[in-house]
């Protein structure tokens, strides 16, 4: 069966490749056909999961971020904390470290007429992830969007830390 053009739930922006090994991802191919291809190790960053189906999803590069040795999947940390009732839309995204790599930050867009703290979500997301995953860093506000209404990383990411970010304090 043909896998292009394939949609998976929950993983709007991942490359999809099925059992025939065809290439899709949602919006630029472009950017997925520059990547490496799911068998290929030329490249040591490339963060895969399977799902129940036996499908591969394969990240860009850009919505990984490497922290203390370890890559994390954007999505991973993005898809627990939006699990939260209360959250609308969430954003992971790297902002530099102190000492090398990069720190997670969180930015959380809540549902209409909810009110939370960033300290009160970060305690709640952090006992459903490993310890190497936890965000250091939480933002609740409105997220930047495009005109088709996904979230514009590259503006979370410029955006950074502000005066109200959460600073969990801990590095795991």
């Amino acid at each position: 069966m043909n896998t292009i053009g394939m949609s998976r739930p929950g993983r709007p922006d991942s490359c999809c490749c099925g059992p025939a090994r065809h290439m899709a991802c949602s919006g630029d191919t472009g950017a997925t056909l520059s990547k490496p291809k799911p068998h290929s190790r030329a490249n040591g960053l490339q963060p895969e999961t399977r799902d129940t189906d036996g499908y591969f999803f394969i990240e860009r590069l850009g919505h990984v971020v490497r922290r203390r040795g370890e890559n994390v999947s954007c999505f991973q940390v993005e898809g627990v904390f939006a699990s939260h009732p209360m959250v609308q839309l969430a954003a992971a995204v790297g902002v530099p470290a102190d000492l090398g790599d990069e720190e997670i930050l969180l930015a959380v867009e809540l549902v209409d007429g909810a009110t939370m703290t960033p300290k009160e979500l970060h305690s709640w997301g952090i006992e459903k992830l490993p310890k190497f995953m936890h965000p250091r860093y939480v933002r609740i506000g409105t997220l930047p969007r495009t005109a088709s209404q996904r979230v514009e990383r590259h503006r979370v990411k410029s955006i950074g830390l502000t005066a109200d970010t959460y600073d969990s304090g801990t590095i795991g």
